[in-house]
C-alpha cells in the first residue's frame, strides 16, 4: 500500500508530468506527499583547474550558475504549490542545497516511492549548461532504496493498462513486487511481456510474473515473444505500442551487470522512446 511518496524536482527537468502524477497518486491512494526542491551546489562547487588570476572569475561564474539554478526553482515553486492546493492536497515542501542526489536518496528512505522527471532523458541533445546539474537517474537508481517513478513526457493516467518488461532478473522481480505491494496495478489491466530466444522460455518467464500477480489478486496476461538478444528492445517497444500502457515497469538490473543493463542498448532504447511513465527498481 502506498503510504507516502517523495516528489523530487530540480527546476531543470520539465516538472509538469511528475507533478500531475504525484497528485493523481495522492488522490487515488490517500498517501502523504513530500516535495523536495534541489539545487546541486556540491557539483557546482566541484574543484576545477584555473589559471593564474582565474580564481575570482571562476567564483563569479559559480555564483552566477547558482543564481540561475535557484531562480529556476523559485520560478516553479508557486506553480507546484498551487497545483497541490487546487487538488486539495496538503504537501510538505522543502528546499535543499548541497549534494542534491544524496539529499534525495536519504529523504527517499522515509517514503515508499520516489517520483521525478529527468532532464537528461529528454534534453540530452541540448547544449544547456544547467543540464550538467540535473538529477541523474543512474545515480539515483544506485542509491535510492525503493522504486522510482520516472514521469516526464506524459503523466501517469488514472486509468489504463500496466505493461511489465519481465526477464526474471532480480531488478525486474523487485520492480514487479513494488508495483503490486504499492497497489499501483489495482483496477488496471496488467500485461507481462517477456522476450527470450524460444517461445517456451519466454512463456515460462512471463508465467513467473503472472503467478506472483495472482497472489495479490491481480489477473495478468502473459505475452511471450521470441527475439534475439539484439532485438529485445525493439520487440518490447512493439509490444508497448500495441498495448498502449499508462505505465511501464522494468528492472534496472538485468542478467548482465547492472551498468551494462542500465546503459545498454535495450534500456537506452526504452528510456528514449517510451513516452509513458516508467516504474523502475534496482
Amino acid at each position: 500500500m502506498l503510504k507516502s511518496l517523495l516528489l523530487a524536482l530540480d527546476g531543470i527537468s520539465d516538472h509538469r508530468a511528475a507533478v500531475v502524477s504525484a497528485i493523481m497518486l495522492a488522490e487515488r491512494h490517500g498517501c502523504a506527499v513530500k516535495v523536495l526542491l534541489t539545487v546541486d551546489a556540491a557539483r557546482v562547487a566541484e574543484p576545477e583547474a584555473v589559471g593564474v588570476g582565474g580564481v575570482a572569475h571562476h567564483a563569479h561564474l559559480e555564483e552566477a550558475l547558482l543564481g540561475k539554478l535557484r531562480g529556476a526553482l523559485a520560478a516553479i515553486r508557486p506553480e507546484v504549490e498551487q497545483a497541490f492546493a487546487a487538488a486539495g492536497i496538503v504537501c510538505e515542501l522543502d528546499v535543499r542545497e548541497g549534494d542534491a542526489e544524496q539529499e534525495v536518496a536519504l529523504e527517499a528512505q522515509q517514503h515508499d516511492l520516489l517520483v521525478l522527471s529527468s532532464a537528461l532523458r529528454r534534453r540530452r541533445d541540448e547544449d544547456a549548461v544547467e543540464l550538467d546539474y540535473a538529477l541523474r537517474l543512474d545515480h539515483l537508481i544506485e542509491t535510492v532504496p525503493g522504486p522510482i517513478l520516472l514521469a516526464d513526457s506524459e503523466p501517469l493516467r488514472p486509468t489504463g493498462a500496466v505493461a511489465v518488461a519481465y526477464d526474471a532478473s532480480p531488478g525486474a522481480a523487485r520492480a514487479l513486487h513494488a508495483l503490486l505491494e504499492l497497489g499501483l496495478a489495482q483496477d488496471r489491466p496488467l500485461h507481462v511481456v517477456s522476450v527470450a530466444a524460444s517461445e517456451e522460455e519466454a512463456s515460462r518467464t512471463a508465467g513467473i510474473a503472472v503467478a506472483l500477480a495472482a497472489r495479490y489478486g491481480v489477473a495478468a496476461e502473459a505475452h511471450g515473444l521470441v527475439a534475439g538478444v539484439a532485438e529485445v528492445g525493439e520487440a518490447l517497444l512493439q509490444a508497448f505500442a500495441t498495448l498502449e500502457p499508462a505505465l511501464v515497469v522494468m528492472g534496472a538490473y538485468g542478467r548482465r551487470s547492472w551498468r551494462d543493463w542500465l546503459f545498454g542498448a535495450t534500456t537506452t532504447l526504452l528510456l528514449d522512446r517510451v513516452k509513458a511513465p516508467v516504474l523502475v527498481s534496482h
